[in-house]
């Protein structure tokens, strides 16, 4: 069986790692795949880049399809929330979708796709699968509502855009023409996802699959943490409290509960005991008002991570929307109990008290409570345990590359 699936990004991204991982679980029930993406990919097997001669004409490209977005932005600042679909590249006539048994969609936006391009990959009548990594397909054109509930409704009036602005409204009319037209299997990689689905109006009538993100557990593992700490050159005296911040001024991440919830902390951590450490981008230490010292790591390349998440003793998600993030599966693997608000697929994978902490949504005090009783109060060698065992029976690659093969199996 030949599987080609679809990606903007080869290497870059929450979207592209889950594809690369699904395409490694899939492999290890022989099944055939191939990554195709259109930009940022690097030279790996079963990796494949569509027009790799022709980078400038795609830039513009990239280019035309965010354009077509900030025409109608109510906020030019913030371009990377929404995409109209207007422009992308001529991805259904190349060799790897036309040999493909299966055509598997995962985060398509941002040039890669239009919605012409995405009816021509259902007009080829093979079998279509569609991860959901966010709400894009259910939605006008942004990837979370975050709050708007206009996509129930169609989206007219979209906040996101000028008060005269039928954008999304179009975007949305032309989606539900395109998916009411064709038989369409969804993977919903969350329970909240799936619910979602069910309630839209454009996804409705889909048939819907619930199917995790897949990670290496051989990769992301329990490492001994004298020689992790040797070897990043900290300190084997503090305890960690551990942050992604890939972007901390993306709202929907939710820095600011985590920094409300460190200044709650400040009086009752020791700085002689603990201290704060940032994966990610460095400005985020500016943001931080404490005692506690707080390092700092800059961009980490996907292989150091393993060790530093092996440093952390606590690992701390605080966005307000999410669908099942990379980073939460990654920490538990690692034996690294999570704490983090009880919305999207954070309770796919965080049992509360088990291995790790379900705080009350946007609440920073319950945030405060959660790290508090991880570092200080909960049996912490059995939370670790939960949580690299959670990892190995849901999520590891023999896991969900068999539900993979049987789902490849069933459509085909």
């Amino acid at each position: 069986m030949k599987v080609v699936y679809l990606n903007t990004f080869g290497n870059y991204g929450g979207a592209a790692i889950a594809a690369l991982r699904s395409m490694q679980a899939a492999s290890t029930q022989g099944i055939n795949i191939t990554l195709l993406a259109g930009f940022r990919v690097q030279a790996q097997e079963q990796v494949a880049e569509i027009w790799p001669g022709l980078g400038l004409v795609k830039k513009a490209i990239m280019a035309g399809e965010i354009a077509a977005y900030l025409g109608h932005a109510a906020d030019p600042e913030q371009r990377f929330i929404f995409s109209p679909g207007q422009w992308g590249l001529p991805v259904a006539g190349h060799p790897l979708v036309r040999q493909s048994d299966v055509v598997h969609l995962h985060w398509t936006h941002q040039g890669l796709l239009s919605l012409r391009g995405m009816e021509k990959i259902f007009s080829i009548g093979k079998p279509v699968v569609i991860t959901l990594h966010d709400q894009w397909w259910m939605t006008g054109g942004c990837y979370y509502p975050m709050g708007c509930e206009g996509y129930l409704k169609g989206c007219h009036n979209c906040p996101l855009l000028k008060s005269r602005s039928r954008l999304a409204s179009r975007v949305f009319s032309r989606k539900k023409e395109i998916i009411s037209s064709h038989d369409v299997h969804l993977i919903a990689i969350s329970r909240w996802m799936k619910s979602e689905i069910e309630q839209s109006p454009l996804l409705h009538h889909a048939t819907v699959h619930h199917l995790p993100n897949a990670i290496d557990t051989d990769v992301f593992k329990l490492l001994d943490r004298d020689e992790v700490l040797k070897k990043l050159g900290l300190n084997p005296k503090k305890k960690r409290i551990g942050f992604v911040a890939v972007n901390v001024n993306d709202p929907r991440k939710g820095a600011r509960y985590l920094i409300e919830a460190i200044e709650q902390l400040d009086q009752t951590l020791d700085p002689g005991h603990y201290e704060l450490l940032i994966i990610g981008r460095d400005e985020a230490v500016n943001n931080f008002r404490t005692r506690l010292n707080v390092v700092t790591t800059g961009f980490v390349t996907p292989d150091k991570m393993p060790l530093y998440y092996n440093a952390m003793d606590v690992f701390v998600l605080p966005s307000i929307i999410d669908n099942l993030p990379n980073s939460v599966m990654e920490a538990l693997s690692c034996g690294v109990p999570v704490v983090g608000f009880n919305i999207g697929g954070v309770p796919d994978m965080v049992q509360d008290k088990i291995n790790g902490y379900l705080a009350r949504e946007k609440d920073s005090t319950d945030l405060a409570q959660g790290i508090q009783w991880v570092l200080k109060e909960a049996e912490y060698q059995m939370l670790k345990q939960k949580a690299r065992n959670t990892v190995e029976e849901k999520f590891s690659y023999q896991v969900i590359g068999k539900k993979l093969l049987e789902l490849y199996q069933n459509i085909v």
